[in-house]
């Protein structure tokens, strides 16, 4: 009797790589549409601040525009990442079925707008309207103290404006994307009704966080690496500031920025006990 080792045939650190490749992929498809979405909404902004001396309040239709965004981003990530947990499993011989009625199809939309429906997900989609909104006062205010017109500050803000979208556009899929999929691989792992623990992978390299250099970071992902705990018990990730922060998966929704924007860490799988 043997204990399988883990949800997948080969070692973590390459699961690592290949979750990293997906991402990569699922970050390019979006941060072109979230960068447009931006830019759409920063120049009907100016638009505005030209036609009424000011910049308005978001709208509904702002921050709807996200949603639909998100709940694309949400459905492609959840649908890519919850079905490599399953398909790991099978090809490991485990007779994974689906309790929900339509299967893993059907358990993946469900919890695609689970993700978006998450407290700290519907708050983003909010602020990310919010965010672009200031910038926009912030770069009037800037202006008018300069002594610009109204028509000065609204073409020089213009010009920023391709730029800026495509670094919030990189930011928000790249962070978005590997928060979707790593929910996407936890819930799926729960529901496989197999007795599971979880292990965190960190990408060991000079951009992950760590205390361990000259200028330490706010959180260490380079001492979470390997570490194991139950599906339903969180890690717990060092702070240099205090306690440390107990935390369900790499970049799980609503814990703090410093934590998880930009986290590229993964999350294997394996099975408790004895395969006969």
């Amino acid at each position: 009797m043997a204990r399988k080792p883990a949800f997948i045939s080969h070692s973590p650190e390459r699961e690592a790589a290949i979750q990293s490749r997906l991402l990569d992929v699922m970050e390019a498809r979006f941060r072109r549409k979230i960068a447009g979405v931006v830019a759409d909404e920063s120049k009907q902004y100016l638009e505005a601040y030209q036609e009424l001396g000011y910049v308005p309040a978001p709208s509904d239709d702002d921050v709807q525009a996200f949603r639909d965004l998100y709940k694309e981003m949400g459905l492609q990530t959840v649908r890519t990442f919850g079905a490599r947990v399953v398909s790991q499993g099978k090809a490991l011989g485990y007779d994974l079925e689906c309790k929900q009625e339509g299967g893993f199809a059907a358990l993946f939309r469900s919890l695609a707008l689970a993700w978006i429906n998450l407290e700290p997900i519907r708050k983003r989609i909010t602020r990310v309207t919010e965010t672009t909104r200031a910038r926009i006062v912030s770069e009037v205010a800037r202006g008018q103290q300069d002594g610009l017109g109204v028509a000065e500050i609204a073409k020089g803000i213009n010009k920023r404006v391709p730029s800026i979208s495509r670094a919030r556009g990189a930011l928000i899929a790249r962070t978005e994307t590997h928060n979707a999929a790593n929910y996407a691989m936890h819930e799926t792992a729960k529901s496989t009704g197999l007795e599971l623990e979880k292990e965190w992978v960190a990408t060991e390299d000079m951009r992950t966080r760590t205390f361990d250099k000259e200028d330490p970071d706010e959180y260490d992902h380079i001492a979470m690496h390997g570490q194991k705990r139950a599906m339903d018990e969180p890690f717990s990730m060092p702070w240099i500031g205090g306690p440390d922060l107990l935390i369900m998966y790499p970049g799980e929704a609503g814990k703090p920025g410093a934590a998880t924007i930009n986290c590229r860490c993964s999350s294997i799988h394996r099975v408790v006990g004895l395969d006969d």
